[in-house]
């Protein structure tokens, strides 16, 4: 499709305006068209008349002078004697009477001669003007020609793009250009026509007036030559015009047919260039579609479609991928070499089969994947191609050069031939592409398969042997330890009987019954010594046969591992088939082992894994040959072992040699059927091939197997396990022979060393036993005695524990005693007179707790020395029950020597009862002792209280005075901290409101730095201060603008010292909070109130949903931070602008649905209702709002000026903080130096100064300490202002980034609301007509089926009446329903409009008051040197920058007209105007616009400017209702033209030169503006200011494109409703008019 046709919406418009000769044209050409007929019909019509032939006559005649009959001489000449005399030469007469005439004759001849050059003189000007008008009409009509040819060439060039060789490099906009072009030459070769016949005429005028000149002259000359009579005169110029004028007439005559025969010749012309160019569209269309056609199908057939690149690149990608996955599973394959001992095991061989498995399924998928994408992208292709094609078939059928079915014929069967064959070239490439890939990876995955199955089965023959050999040798340990546990339980038993005949020996009673039993104990020896024996033989035997099954089990192996590795068997056993063919296989090599030694190869394992089949068949016909051979060699034997055959007809006779008796030999048995033959084999599918590009080239790579590393892994794995076969063969042997020698020799070495412990034990039954008793006896008696000698040392140590516990009593009594002593020394480090008081306290308290620590230690020291004696007693109590026990108690004592050992505990429990008694009397004696040194000491202590006391009141009243200031210091920074908290908070809530997200939580407080309380107030006074209560009532937990603080216990701590100092801000402070504060938290607590269990931190407020309690929420949280900000300025004293106040602004909200709505800004009654004060509410209170209770005189941006300055003047000043701190260290020096000279002149001077080192000698030096120290406290308040005001500006300058998004955010979300209800208010005029419309509907049915062809005769001809009568009824009230929903709309267009703009003014004269008192970071002073973090603040991004130079460009002001000298008004009012001086925006903006009453702004660094709103396109056409004639909806009748909108009072001329806003063309039907020319905006030229302009711009056109909707719709719907009634009202004509005509 060509590009061109979109520069036209409909065809039939294009072809209008490309063919002349069409008439098809819009409205305004059709009535131009049909007024300039009318008018070439009028003119024909006058130019017939007589009149108008006579008007041309007289035109085109000369204009000859009126010549009047001549006078006679007398009136002309005067007395004839005297004008004769006058023809003398001098006017004396001649002597003698006589005069002569040769002065007549002469005069006469001089009047004949000027007569004659008068007559020359006219011809030759004649016959000059003919000459020149010939040369003017040949020059005129060679230029024509010319023009013509030239013009003719041009033509001929335009309409040669038409031939055949050239038309197909045309588009159809270039061929309809070509037409234009020659369409475009015709006016011209008209124009050059009129062009023509104009300089003809111009030649021909131009003869006329130098010839009618040129007979003025003549008439004049002859006249005055007066050769001949006026009359002959006259006669002679009538003659010569007339001839003038036939010729002039002849002229023109042959000019106009000129002319005729030039147009026709043109009009003929015309007509044949454009059939010419007809038939050249007609063959542009053919061609077109023809090469349309041919181009597709190239194009699908070329590399684009055919092969695309990027299905070249993917094949690529895939060949890559082919390398580097055959590449990964070489090197996975290669890694299967090293899968040998040690490392061989099941685990790493399933290990490896895993890892090839994952190798070949993410190939699979990534095989699959690539094809799929492959696949989609043929699929894309695909649908591009169908798309083409479809689009290829619109394009053509756009041609129009066949008929509809032949160009569906003709593009299915070659454009969609093509794409069906590259469909399935394509389809089979991939499906070639995938077989290839399938095979190949098959194969791969069949080398793995092949390796993992063979190294299994290696693995398995390895386990086995493994497995085998060790449970030969568990099976050796088995019966090595089965026979050692039959020994030991028989060596058990004879054991018990030898501790039976030993313990016999125990008990004997006398000699001979010991001897008798130590024989028996000597017979028992014997018995054992023989088991050792016995067990020695059948140990060493089962040892000695372990080393031939190992050498059994070796050999096993060996053939075993050689055939599965395709090696000869080296081993040399007898009787061991060759599972590899032995000696009949052809060695292929050898395998090299690292120890040197070699197997011969006689099978190619590659081949054998890779391709089984062929060794299956290769041993299928070995096998064949061999049962060949073997066959031929039994037949051979057969025959040659058989007798010759008898002659024919004769029997055979058995031999002579056979017996008869003998049985006959058994018959040969018959020969062995043939084998079945075998089977053909399945002719092997040839492999597949990669598809081939059209270049030639594989798509896919062919690679061979890396056969190099599979032999190398193969070899690696042969040669691991064929060496580790060798050395383990060998080892094991080897190991087994050594474990059985070492086995027999330890059964040895354990014999012997048995018998060596056997044998002495018949000594130690003979020595040792027998002497048991007498040895026992001799024990018993020794631990006696050890018994008694530990208790004697433990009495000995009783007495002296209780000598050491009665001097450390004593000591640790004193040290207290010493401590009450030292009370003394503590008097002086007291810091408080309570203090003091409270160490009189602890002495008192310290004398108790001695007597009681006394009488604790002297009770404790008794306790353990009675439990020490307890001890001794309870000691010998247990040994007299455990030790001392006879034969009849289990014990070994004899009767009487346990009643002496009893005995002797006996005395030694009397001596430790006379001990005690002792020890108890001495620790009375010493408690009494130490209780009346305790008492002394006390009263030493309580003597010096007084003195003490006297001086720390001192010390207490001065550091209560500083610590008082310090403490209405800190309160007051507390609270400007707190202020400064709630201005974040406030700004929080401000970015929140604006970007329609929730409130975040208050973050978590920071450390305190000059203080750990909160301030008592959040706005920066003092509690008692004029206004504190007013603020603090008005800032409510949950408010907009927070709340007040309430105090912590540790408000009063001390801020000297560098801690307060703080940081410059950062961008995280720029981001949510101000420098220093940590997102509002500061040195001080955010604003909270005591006890409400939130810890200090405000309430988040919600962000409301409804967009217009979102936009007041907006206006009141930036009103309460405006004055925030300002009086927060002012406490700091930072404030440039030194006169701006913060007066009251009217926050009521004019929108829909608020119901009484406010009363209009600056009116009586708005500032009625804002002086109401707390009770009245405030001006933007509603239900709910945090700003209902606060006071707020009024001043509206465009009320009057002197009421800002009333409320300004009425609210008090707030104090600054330097100057309330200053105070404060001013009465603490006068206060404190009051107190220290009461002191010194009332202390006596004899007492010595109980601190020396806080109070001095002099007074003067206690003064110097305490300034020093208030000092300190001024130095830290400045610091504290300096960080302030740091972070006052950041706060200022977030507040003015967010102030440049309030206006648009304010103003949409008002336009949001207004056209919800707009929207709701005309979805409820709809629905309430589609009701109405509905019933009448339902009658339309009720009518059509009334109608009945019965109804025709007379008896029902009054039905038929009464139907019609119904519906003429129904027809009218439709009528009225439409006539209604018109009338409706037009209301409610009519009301909705004034009110949307008079809502949208508001908020913008709102806005633009809120602005003007708004501090901004220009009434802030300058930055200075120290102030660098100011450029390091967030910058803005692009976005904002863009939309803030919008606002600014589209609200730019222009240069201000001059003003009239006589009214003294300017003559424009759209742009802004800066007044003279410091006229403030404030002032202007509260006088209604009127600059000249404007007050100054005090020292803002503002100009006042004033923008002229716009009204908007409030009127019917361009909402949609009329269209762009002013027509109304279909159905409805012409408005009466409305009056437009009277302009406000406030409102101004347009500039010269310049049409209003809100101005339409007068006389426009439907472009009365339903809304007034709003006021001029008059307030400060800010970026600000600048957005409030651009945003309630946009907000106008908001509001137009929703009224617009709205209005476009009900057009719409009333037009389809009025159609279908006449549509219905035919069809009902129609009806009726069928049943009539019955």
């Amino acid at each position: 499709m060509d590009w061109e046709k979109k520069t036209v919406a409909r065809a039939s418009l294009r072809e209008a305006a490309a063919d002349v000769f069409n008439d098809t044209k819009t409205p305004g050409q059709a009535l131009l068209s049909a007024l300039e007929t009318a008018e070439t019909i009028r003119k024909d019509r006058y130019g017939s008349t007589v009149a108008a032939k006579m008007k041309a006559a007289r035109e085109y005649l000369p204009a000859l002078e009126v010549r009047h009959p001549p006078r006679s001489d007398t009136t002309i000449f005067g007395k004839p004697g005297a004008e004769v005399a006058s023809l003398l030469p001098d006017g004396r007469p001649r002597p003698g009477g006589k005069v002569t005439l040769d002065n007549v004759k002469s005069m006469m001849e001089e009047q004949m001669e000027r007569h004659k050059q008068a007559l020359d003189s006219f011809v030759s000007t004649r016959d000059d003007a003919r000459a020149e008008l010939e040369a003017a009409v040949a020059a005129a009509a060679a230029d024509f020609q010319s023009q013509l040819a030239a013009d003719d060439a041009g033509i001929a060039e335009d309409m040669g793009a038409l031939d055949d060789d050239k038309v197909m490099r045309l588009t159809e906009q270039e061929v309809h250009q070509v037409w234009d072009c020659v369409a475009q030459r015709i006016p011209q070769r008209a124009r050059w026509i009129e062009e023509c016949a104009a300089a003809l005429e111009a030649a021909e005028e131009h003869r006329r007036e130098t010839v009618e000149a040129a007979l003025v002259s003549l008439c004049a000359d002859l006249n005055e030559a007066a050769v001949v009579s006026e009359g002959e005169v006259e006669r002679l110029v009538e003659k010569e015009a007339m001839a003038l004028n036939v010729a002039i007439l002849e002229n023109r005559r042959a000019y106009a047919d000129v002319v005729h025969r030039l147009q026709v010749a043109e009009v003929e012309a015309e007509r044949a260039r454009r059939a010419a160019w007809t038939e050249g569209y007609r063959k542009w269309r053919t061609l077109r579609t023809q090469h349309a056609i041919k181009v597709f199908v190239d194009r699908i057939r070329s590399p684009e479609f055919a092969e695309p690149a990027d299905r070249l690149a993917a094949f690529g990608n895939l060949r890559d991928r082919q390398a580097g996955v055959l590449s990964g599973l070489a090197a996975h394959w290669a890694r299967a070499g090293a899968v040998t001992p040690p490392h061989l095991s099941a685990k790493k061989v399933a290990g490896w089969t895993a890892d090839a498995t994952a190798l070949d399924a993410a190939w699979a998928r990534e095989r699959q994947q690539m094809l799929a994408s492959l696949r989609a992208a043929e699929d894309a292709l695909d649908s591009r191609a169908a798309a083409l094609l479809a689009a290829l078939r619109e394009e053509v059928g756009e041609y129009q050069g066949y008929r509809p079915e032949e160009l569906d014929a003709l593009v299915a069967g070659s454009a969609g031939e093509a794409v069906a064959a590259r469909r399935a070239a394509a389809l089979e490439v991939l499906a070639a592409a995938e077989a290839f890939l399938d095979e190949q990876a098959a194969g791969w995955a069949a080398v793995s398969v092949a390796l993992s199955a063979w190294l299994n089965r290696l693995c398995a023959m390895f386990d086995e042997h493994r497995k085998l050999t060790g449970a030969d040798e568990s099976e050796v340990r088995g019966g090595l330890k089965a026979a050692r546990e039959a020994f030991n339980a028989a060596d058990a038993e004879r054991e018990a009987a030898l501790d039976a005949a030993v313990a016999a020996v125990t008990r004997g009673s006398g000699e001979a019954a010991l001897d008798a039993r130590v024989a028996e104990a000597l017979k028992r020896l014997d018995d054992i010594e023989e088991g050792y024996r016995g067990f020695h033989r059948d140990m060493t035997a089962l040892a000695r046969a372990y080393p031939a099954r190992v050498r059994g089990a070796n050999d096993t192996y060996h053939v075993s591992l050689c055939d599965q590795l395709g090696c000869k068997a080296q081993t040399g056993a007898a009787g061991w088939p060759a599972l590899n063919g032995g000696g009949k296989k052809q060695v292929l090599g050898n395998i090299k082992l690292p120890d040197g030694r070699s197997f011969a190869l006689v099978t190619d394992m590659l081949q054998h894994l890779l391709h089984p089949e062929d060794e299956e068949k290769k041993a299928k016909e070995a096998q064949a040959a061999e049962e060949a051979a073997a066959a031929a060699a039994a037949a051979a034997a057969a025959a040659a072992a058989a007798p010759p055959a008898p002659a024919s007809g004769r029997a055979a006779t058995p031999p002579k040699s056979a017996k008869k008796g003998a049985a006959a030999p058994p018959p040969e048995p018959p020969p062995p059927p043939p084998p079945p033959p075998e089977p053909e084999p399945t002719p092997t599918p040839p492999p597949a091939e990669s598809p081939l590009s059209n270049a030639g080239t594989p798509l896919c790579r062919s690679i061979a197997l890396p056969e190099d590393i599979l032999r190398r892994t193969i070899e690696s794995i042969q040669s691991g396990l064929l060496s580790d076969m060798m050395t383990f063969c060998q080892r094991s042997l080897e190991a087994a022979e050594d474990w059985s020698a070492e086995r027999e020799v330890a059964l040895t070495e354990e014999l012997d060393s048995w018998l060596r412990h056997h044998r002495p034990r018949a000594g130690r039954i003979e020595e040792e036993v027998r002497m048991a008793r007498s040895v026992e006896l001799v024990a018993q008696r020794r631990r006696v005695e050890l018994h008694l000698k530990a208790q004697s040392t433990a009495v000995k140590a009783q007495a002296a524990a209780f000598e050491e516990g009665l001097r450390a009593l004593e000591s640790e009594a004193r040290k207290g005693v010493s401590r009450l002593r030292a009370t003394e020394g503590f008097l002086g480090q007291c810091l408080s007179s309570k203090a003091i008081a409270i160490r009189q306290r602890e002495a008192e308290a310290l004398r108790v707790r001695l007597d009681k620590e006394l009488a604790a230690r002297v009770a404790e020291l008794g306790e353990k020395t009675h439990a020490a004696i307890a001890r001794i007693t309870d000691a010998n109590r247990k040994f007299e029950s455990d030790e001392l026990k006879t034969f009849e108690s289990g014990g070994k004592y004899a009767d009487e020597n346990a009643a002496a050992y009893k005995r002797s505990l006996a005395a030694i429990d009397a001596h430790l009862e006379r001990a005690w008694s002792e020890q108890r009397g001495r620790l009375e004696a010493s408690r009494a002792a130490l209780a009346g040194e305790a008492d002394s000491s006390l009263s030493e202590v309580v003597g010096l209280v007084p003195s003490h006391l006297e001086d720390m009141g001192l010390l207490e009243k001065m550091d209560s005075l500083v610590e008082g200031a310090r403490r209405k210091a800190a309160g007051e920074l507390d609270r400007n901290k707190a202020a400064a908290a709630a201005i974040t908070a406030q700004l929080d809530q401000l970015d929140a409101l604006l970007d329609g997200r929730k409130a975040a939580a208050a973050p978590p407080r920071r450390r305190r730095v000059s203080g750990s309380g909160p301030a008592p107030g959040a706005d920066g006074r003092r509690p008692d201060s004029p206004g504190a209560a007013s603020v603090a009532s008005s800032a409510r937990p949950g408010s907009v603008g927070g709340g007040p603080p309430g105090r912590s216990p540790g408000s009063s701590a001390s801020m000297a010292g560098p801690a307060g100092m703080r940081s410059s801000p950062s961008a995280a402070s720029m981001q949510r909070g101000s420098p220093g504060t940590a997102n509002g938290g500061g040195g001080g607590s955010p604003p909270g109130r005591r006890g409400d269990g939130s810890g200090g931190k405000p309430a988040p407020a919600e962000v409301p949903a409804a967009p217009l309690e979102r936009c007041r929420a907006i206006l009141e949280c930036a009103d309460s931070l405006r004055k925030a900000l300002l009086r927060q300025a002012k406490v700091l004293d930072f404030l440039q602008s030194s006169g701006l106040v913060a007066p009251p602004v009217d926050l009521r909200v004019d929108a829909a649905g608020v119901d009484p709505p406010p009363p209009p800004l600056g009116s009586p009654e708005a500032l009625a209702t804002m002086g109401g004060g707390a009770a009245g509410g405030s001006p933007g209170g509603r239900p709910g709002s945090t700003l209902a209770g606060a006071k707020r005189p009024t001043t509206p941006s465009n009320g009057k000026p002197g009421a800002a300055a009333g409320a300004g003047a009425a609210e008090a000043p707030p104090v600054k903080l330097a100057t309330d701190v200053e105070a404060v260290i001013d009465a603490c020096k006068k206060e404190t130096e009051a107190v220290a000279k009461t002191y010194y002149a009332a202390k006596d001077k004899a007492r010595p100064i109980r601190y020396p080192a806080r109070i001095p000698a002099a007074v003067e030096e206690l003064l110097r300490g305490t300034d020093a120290v208030l000092e300190g406290l001024r130095q830290q308040t400045l610091s504290y202002v300096t960080e302030a005001v740091k972070e006052l500006r950041t706060q200022v300058i977030r507040s003015y980034r967010s102030l440049e998004r309030l206006p648009a955010v304010a103003l949409a979300l008002l336009c949001e609301h207004e056209v919800g209800l707009l929207a709701a208010a005309h979805a409820g005029l709809v629905g309430e007509l589609e009701g109405r419309r509905g019933a009448l509907l339902k009658l339309v049915e009720v009518h059509r089926g009334s109608l009945h062809p019965g109804m025709m005769m007379p008896a029902r001809r009054p039905e038929l009446a009464a139907v019609k009568s119904s519906e003429s009824d129904r027809a009218a009230a439709h009528a009225a329903l439409l006539s209604t929903y018109g009338g409706q709309v037009l209301d409610m267009a009519r009301r909705q409009a004034p009110a949307l703009q008079g809502r949208l003014l508001r908020l913008s004269s709102q806005l633009a008051a809120l602005l003007d008192t708004f501090l901004m970071p220009q009434d802030l002073p300058p930055p200075g040197e120290s102030d660098s973090w100011v450029y390091d603040l967030p910058h803005k991004d692009t976005k904002q920058l863009l939309r803030l130079a919008l606002a600014q460009a589209e609200a730019e002001v222009e240069a201000p007209p001059p003003v009239d000298a006589k009214g003294g008004k300017p003559g424009a009012a759209a742009g802004a105007k800066p007044a003279a001086g410091a006229a403030g925006a404030k002032a202007g903006a509260a006088a209604g616009g009127k600059g000249k009453d404007a007050a100054p702004v005090p020292d803002r660094p503002y100009s006042p400017g004033e923008w002229a709103l716009p009204a908007g396109n409030f009127d019917l056409v361009s909402l949609g209702w009329l269209d762009e004639e002013g027509k109304p909806p279909h159905g409805l009748p012409q408005p009466q033209q409305v009056e437009a909108a009277a302009p406000t009072k406030a409102s101004k001329p347009a500039p010269a030169g310049k049409r209003p806003a809100s101005a339409k063309p007068e006389g426009a039907p439907g472009r009365t503006p339903l809304v007034p020319v709003p006021a001029p905006l008059v307030a400060l030229d800010t970026p600000c200011h600048r957005c409030v302009v651009r945003a309630y711009r946009s907000a106008v056109q908001r509001l137009e494109e929703s009224l617009r909707s709205a209005m476009s719709g009900h057009r719409l719907r009333l037009s389809s409703w009025a159609k279908d009634e006449e549509l219905w009202g035919r069809t009902w004509a129609q009806l009726v008019g069928r049943l009539e005509g019955l």
